[in-house]
């Protein structure tokens, strides 16, 4: 069996693939995470390889896809104050299924990998440089997905593709620009609310940008 825990708070969306066949499961928290996964999967179910999304990896995770270690434990660890719901959650699977199949393959994709080579101009606030270093910026959202059509454009035109707009439509719809594989601009900033107004997403709010940082990050109201 193979699994991918994707989180979705209240719930968490996993992705069985089992015989041959993908089926996908909403999970609703009953108990512990690590209960419910055990009651949904099974005790004694044989898991070959696990998968975990992070939703904000900050500026510590650049790899979309990776292995997760030790050290991206940490990174995990160091990264949940940005998308704390998403990714607390996150940090809870990795660590029920490091110790709960010890024998299988575990890896860690990150949503805003791809937009860590964003270029300082796009990804920074014109803020204090100070609150840049520290962390606030723009992320980006659904890298994995923006990504993934850059990579099958370019192998449905035999790679004449260079600039490619990538539509993710949704509750949290995100646009990016990218040119030669490489992102140029995204409509979603600190977090995945902040971007195109929808039905979860408030546009661009300089209030939003200082409540999240405040609420959550190692920033204070006086700093801006």
């Amino acid at each position: 069996m193979k699994v991918l825990f994707d989180p979705a708070p209240p719930h968490l969306r996993c992705c069985v693939y089992q015989d041959g066949s993908p089926a996908v499961r909403i999970l609703k928290q009953q108990g512990s995470w690590a209960e419910t996964i055990t009651k949904q999967l099974g005790p004694n179910v044989v898991v070959e390889s696990a998968g975990y999304v992070l939703h904000n990896g900050g500026n510590l995770v650049k790899e979309a896809v990776s292995l997760l270690t030790p050290p991206a434990l940490r990174k995990i660890k160091h990264s949940v104050h940005l998308s704390p719901e998403f990714n607390s959650m996150t940090l809870t699977l990795a660590e029920y299924g490091l110790k709960q199949w010890p024998g299988a393959r575990h890896v860690l994709l990150s949503e805003t990998a791809f937009f860590t080579r964003l270029s300082p101009a796009v990804r920074n606030y014109a803020i204090p440089y100070e609150l840049t270093r520290k962390g606030l910026g723009r992320y980006g959202a659904y890298g994995l997905c923006h990504e993934w059509i850059w990579q099958q454009t370019r192998a449905q035109t035999s790679g004449a593709a260079q600039k490619v707009i990538s539509i993710f439509l949704g509750d949290h719809t995100s646009l990016a620009a990218i040119h030669n594989g490489i992102p140029k601009e995204t409509t979603t900033g600190l977090t995945a609310l902040e971007g195109i107004i929808g039905f979860l997403m408030i546009g661009w709010s300089t209030a939003y940008l200082v409540r999240a940082a405040t609420r959550h990050g190692p920033f204070r109201q006086d700093h801006f």
